[in-house]
């Protein structure tokens, strides 16, 4: 579903929610760039010429359709990208560069509409590197709600059935993140990235059958040289999901899960 996956219809519903995030700003021109930056500094208590930020197109995923920048001014590059979506989206979606502490992808089940209720089926945990691209998730056969991502969830909740009144049915995954504000107070973001499709933490949810209670798991992805634990304990037992060969070529990307026991923490 195009309009549930893009920015313009998740932007518009963190406005409508009351949970959109201070500073963030839909782009129509290049010149409202400078106007952003320093509303969005001034907002955040940062000066405006060491403010970062993260510009997204309408339509994109996993770290990919963006460009993050600091202060007012725009490289070349960056220039030309904006121009270029804003020729063909109309408008880009600006946002402050969040100091992050945890990230989790809250994962759904809808059905038709008139035929339920949205159901959750588990949340994940997002590993993420410091440009905000994903690594990995870890994931667990605990279906419980953590205190500090209650609210966020019953946020999903509401966007998730206004998905099904678009006409939506099926895997939904919302990610969700923790952030520190400029006070240093934790504050949460409930509707970071909406997925109206399967994701990368969904498709880790499969893997619940190879626990036991009281163990968790992590699916890690990435360079198959680099595919070693960051984890300060020894898993359990790891399973490497790299295929020998891809037609007559070694492949140069893979993941790994890794299981790690409930006594391991």
């Amino acid at each position: 579903m195009r309009r549930g996956n893009s920015r313009e219809w998740s932007f518009a519903l963190e406005q409508e929610l009351g949970v959109a995030l201070i500073g963030s700003a839909r782009l129509e021109r290049v010149e409202d760039l400078s106007e952003a930056v320093g509303r969005s500094a001034s907002e955040h208590g940062t000066p405006v010429a060491d403010h970062a930020w993260v510009i997204k197109a309408n339509l994109g995923m996993a770290a990919r359709e963006r460009v993050l920048g600091r202060g007012p001014k725009l490289t070349a590059a960056q220039r030309g990208w904006l121009r270029g979506k804003l020729k063909t989206d109309g408008a880009v979606f600006f946002e402050p560069w969040l100091r992050r502490s945890e990230e989790i992808g809250i994962q759904w089940t809808l059905p038709p509409l008139g035929r339920g209720a949205p159901q959750l089926a588990g949340i994940t945990r997002l590993l993420c590197d410091l440009q905000g691209r994903y690594l990995g998730s870890e994931f667990s056969l605990d279906l419980s709600i953590p205190p500090q991502w209650q609210h966020a969830v019953e946020i999903c909740e509401q966007a998730a059935k206004r998905l099904q009144t678009l006409g939506y049915f099926g895997p939904l995954g919302i990610d969700a993140v923790i952030y520190e504000d400029a006070q240093g107070n934790a504050q949460a973001r409930p509707l970071q990235d909406i997925n109206a499709r399967h994701t990368m933490g969904r498709l880790a949810l499969g893997f619940r059958h190879q626990l036991q209670v009281g163990e968790r798991g992590v699916w890690r992805h990435g360079r198959c040289g680099e595919l070693v634990p960051t984890e300060n304990v020894i898993a359990t037992r790891a399973i490497d999901l790299i295929p020998q060969l891809v037609g007559d070529h070694r492949p140069t990307h893979g993941s790994r899960l890794a299981i790690y026991g409930k006594h391991s923490d």
